[in-house]
């Protein structure tokens, strides 16, 4: 009976948000549910908790940047423990880029471009930092003078 009752006020609770929250114009209004209790609501994008988490363990350790380069990052963040585990944080990211913003997890964060200067390909970088100060971090992280553009579509 509990469970009902919980249930049933978490489903009010969101349809009541919806109509204080009424838009004047279209917009795009999200709500995030964080329990387990099943409710009769529609949900667009389901997420788990430890997947959220794994990527909010690496803002923390990131001080301020992530290298999209797979070697890069494992070298970066103490919780990424492989070349592989990298590329699947790194696809995380890019797949669910605008979820993650929305989140206000990357609020402040944009995508640049960097490579070792004058050699290589460019990879991806996200970053919260200006661009002088990102140069000096990756600086130390790819043992050399780096380039840093905005990224190109």
């Amino acid at each position: 009976m509990l469970e009902q009752i919980r249930e049933a006020e978490t489903t009010q609770a969101i349809d009541r948000l919806r109509l204080v929250h009424e838009p004047k114009e279209p917009r795009n209004v999200k709500a995030f549910i964080l329990s387990n209790i099943p409710v009769d609501i529609q949900v667009d994008q389901l997420f788990t908790w430890e997947r959220y988490s794994l990527v909010q363990k690496l803002v923390d350790e990131s001080d301020g940047f992530i290298p999209f380069n797979k070697v890069h990052l494992n070298s970066h963040c103490q919780s990424v423990n492989s070349p592989s585990t990298a590329s699947n944080r790194v696809k995380e990211i890019k797949d669910n880029w605008d979820w993650y913003q929305s989140t206000g997890l990357f609020k402040g964060w944009h995508m640049l471009e960097c490579r070792k200067f004058r050699v290589g390909r460019w990879s991806e970088v996200i970053t919260c930092l200006d661009q002088a100060k990102l140069k000096l971090k990756l600086k130390f992280l790819i043992q050399g003078d780096v380039e840093v553009r905005p990224r190109r579509e």
